[in-house]
């Protein structure tokens, strides 16, 4: 998927080399190694420019994210999809429970990702499946979807620095009192599941070699 982004020099970025200003933007080297690649990525004033290149305080430079090719092994299926936003960089899907993030050996075209392949094919544009918050099969919630490299590496780069947060509902049987509150306590794993959790024992704590790293969760209980 095609995508031009501008940026205008500011007396900040003055004499910085291309590559360092757009390490600044939240690039990574793989993106620029990725730009490189591709004919006339990056233009300064117009102009194409090496990486190496020094900008000045006024320039406008142009980065042309070029994507032809489309995510193999994904193909398209017409699916009902509950987009909630969209922009040039990253699309927001409100997930179903029951539907899978991408296709698997039982789920091969009943995916989300068949889904918006199909959205994309109907447009007549290349899409790379990127997916920045993976849910379950049967949860349901939104899903942000980055539509090229450079979405894709920044919004990583946010999950990894705990930027992008997540909140759930969950539905509980029995009576919770008090009805709502904060439950502030380690977790760890349930017997052999590789997904259910639950409270740590006491004795745990964190980078316990029995249970993995704990992490204290905090969540709003409903009744």
């Amino acid at each position: 998927m095609d995508r031009t982004i501008n940026y205008q020099i500011t007396e900040e970025a003055d004499g910085l080399r291309i590559e360092q200003f757009l390490r600044h933007q939240g690039y990574s080297y793989q993106n620029i190694t990725q730009l490189k690649k591709m004919p006339e990525s990056i233009l300064r004033n117009g102009v194409w420019e090496y990486m190496r290149s020094p900008l000045a305080t006024g320039d406008l430079l142009t980065v042309y994210i070029q994507e032809n090719e489309s995510s193999p092994n994904i193909p398209p299926v017409e699916l009902p999809l509950s987009i909630i936003y969209e922009d040039e960089d990253i699309l927001v899907v409100n997930k179903p429970a029951g539907m899978p993030i991408h296709p698997s050996l039982n789920n091969y075209e009943n995916s989300l990702a068949n889904g918006l392949m199909w959205y994309y094919t109907q447009q007549g544009k290349p899409f790379i499946f990127r997916c920045t918050n993976r849910l379950d099969r049967d949860t349901s919630g939104l899903t942000v979807i980055a539509k090229h490299l450079i979405s894709s590496s920044i919004l990583s780069s946010m999950g990894a620095r705990h930027e992008i947060k997540r909140e759930y509902l969950a539905i509980v049987r029995g009576s919770v009192t008090p009805p709502s509150g904060t439950i502030d306590a380690p977790l760890a794993r349930t017997g052999s599941s590789m997904i259910e959790r639950n409270e740590a024992p006491s004795w745990v704590r964190p980078g316990c070699r029995a249970c993995g790293p704990c992490r204290a969760s905090k969540a709003r209980t409903r009744a």
